[in-house]
């Protein structure tokens, strides 16, 4: 851990140091209160100093600053609650003051004002160490965030082209234009997708998994996939297009376009029977959920919640 300088006043931190343990939890825990800063300041002190604890003292001295520096410690920002004060105008030293709500961000600035030099070379010396290793963690998330960007389109680009070989390949077998190809593959592509998720459609699926409510629907599914999606989906769609070349003489041979829809309904039922059977685009000992999931660009509900 990196040592600030301070002249005179500068101390080597504690392996664990109280202040950068305790303004973690006061984050997590949305604040503090005016007791609870005051027994850390104390705390900090009496452990620099080895003198007596003067809990009370910082109670008061934390209730005067809030009163005679507004413009410093600012209600709303540092904190929140009315201060109880006497006829004089002070800050009375009742449970009402004490228990007054002070944000993280003023917990941080009160006892930054309220403990001596020594502890605030360390506090600083903390909180630029907690910057240089939350800039750390920052700089992995966004390369690994920056990868997985890349692999995403890298992958949702080639389900595009598997999609246009399948469509190519579907309008030289039925002589029909791409948008009639479009229209007529939609039903057969929802089809397909639930070989995938065991059987069920997509929404039933996303749904079970806790990627939706239970009266949302899932929409575009394409424009959800993750990687592993995209890649499953583009291997289908090479794989039908090579099913349906494979019967390309019964397509020549058909005398009408009623007689290909039939050939190209028999290509569809053994493609859905095969990819059924074998288990197709299911990950080897994954469960439902975790198959499901897998698929999707999308966190659990549950997470989004909390986050």
């Amino acid at each position: 851990m990196a040592i600030i300088a301070g002249g005179a006043h500068a101390v080597q931190p504690r392996r664990t140091s109280t202040m950068a343990a305790w303004s973690i939890q006061c984050a997590q825990n949305g604040g503090a209160t005016v007791q609870g800063t005051a027994e850390i300041v104390d705390k900090e002190n009496v452990y620099q100093s080895r003198g007596q604890h003067k809990v009370d003292m910082y109670v008061k001295n934390i209730l005067d600053l809030m009163v005679q520096r507004p413009e410093e410690i600012v209600h709303g920002t540092h904190y929140d609650g009315v201060i109880s004060r006497n006829s004089r105008g002070n800050p009375i030293m009742n449970q009402h003051n004490r228990q007054i709500k002070i944000t993280p961000q003023g917990a941080f600035v009160l006892f930054g004002c309220l403990v001596n030099d020594a502890n605030r070379v360390r506090l600083l010396n903390d909180v630029f160490v907690g910057m240089q290793k939350a800039a750390e963690v920052c700089a992995r998330m966004k390369t690994r965030f920056d990868e997985y960007t890349e692999q995403l389109q890298s992958h949702r680009q080639g389900r595009k082209d598997g999609y246009s070989r399948l469509r190519g390949v579907y309008c030289d077998s039925m002589g029909v234009d791409p948008r009639a190809a479009d229209c007529s593959m939609l039903s057969v592509n929802k089809r397909m997708l639930k070989t995938c998720f065991f059987g069920e459609p997509p929404t039933k699926a996303m749904r079970d998994a806790g990627l939706l409510g239970k009266t949302e629907k899932a929409g575009n599914v394409s424009q959800q996939f993750s990687p592993f999606g995209h890649a499953i989906e583009n291997a289908r769609f090479y794989m039908q297009a090579a099913a349906i070349q494979v019967r390309a003489a019964e397509f020549d041979a058909a005398p009408d376009a009623q007689s290909k829809k039939r050939v190209m309904k028999s290509v569809e039922d053994v493609c859905y029977d095969t990819f059924e059977s074998n288990g197709w685009g299911r990950i080897p000992g994954a469960s439902y959920v975790e198959n499901t999931r897998a698929y999707f660009n999308k966190a659990p509900i549950s997470k989004r919640q909390r986050i």
